[in-house]
């Protein structure tokens, strides 16, 4: 398989990940927000999560689609690495984040009834 045919079967994958996942996003975000449900809206959450990865792949790759040149004699690769850098580390903020949400829930007793 060529560069350019890898990164065209890459790319057409990642658009319908994208797309698929923004659905999921929207409906498990709503579905925990007016379900009343902190599990549901943190599967949401991880979901936007999802979402930003699956962005940041795209962008990474349209970036290490391009030609070599003088600046990047090995090509624009490393796009992809920081592009999983940044991916690992809204991850860990996100996962954070709904830690210590569900922490403050249960020292606080805040429960809610689904």
């Amino acid at each position: 398989m060529q560069r350019n045919e890898r990164f065209d079967s890459a790319d057409r994958i990642i658009r319908i990940g994208f797309w698929v996942n923004a659905v999921l996003m929207i409906f498990k975000l709503a579905a925990g927000y007016w379900g009343h449900s902190d599990a549901v809206f943190a599967d949401g959450i991880e979901s936007a999560c999802d979402f930003v990865a699956i962005f940041s792949t795209m962008v990474a790759l349209k970036l290490g689609r391009k030609p070599f040149d003088e600046q990047h004699p090995y090509g624009h690769g490393r796009a992809e690495s920081l592009s999983a850098l940044f991916v690992s580390l809204v991850i860990l903020v996100t996962g954070g984040w709904i830690l210590s949400d569900s922490i403050h829930s249960l020292i606080d007793r805040k429960f809610q009834n689904p």
